[in-house]
């Protein structure tokens, strides 16, 4: 995994373009969401690629141990991605001429 990381390191990418989640699946993290928010669980390929996101975007990410597993994550509000793939193919209305009467 190092190997990823360095790669990710050095390409570089625009911060508005940064896919958090999708990085973090390539490494093969353990992930969690809940809605959009992105929960990542702490290890040392999770901790350098949150720094690389916080230092890509300058956006905050919370720490916090789980109630549940007693370990501890990361939380990224908004970077659970397919929460927003899904968002976006149900907010596109339909147009007009789909619904004429006939």
């Amino acid at each position: 995994m190092p190997d990823v990381l360095e790669q990710l390191a050095t390409s570089p990418t625009p911060a508005k373009d940064f896919d958090l989640y999708g990085k973090a699946v390539a490494l093969g993290l353990v992930l969690s969401h809940w809605q959009s928010d992105l929960y990542i669980q702490d290890s040392p390929e999770a901790y350098a690629l949150v720094k690389l996101y916080k230092e890509t975007t300058g956006f905050g990410v919370t720490k916090f141990v789980s109630p549940m597993d007693k370990r501890m994550w990361y939380e990224v509000p908004f970077q659970y991605s397919p929460h927003w793939d899904k968002s976006k193919s149900l907010s596109v209305a339909p147009s007009q001429e789909e619904h004429r009467p006939e």
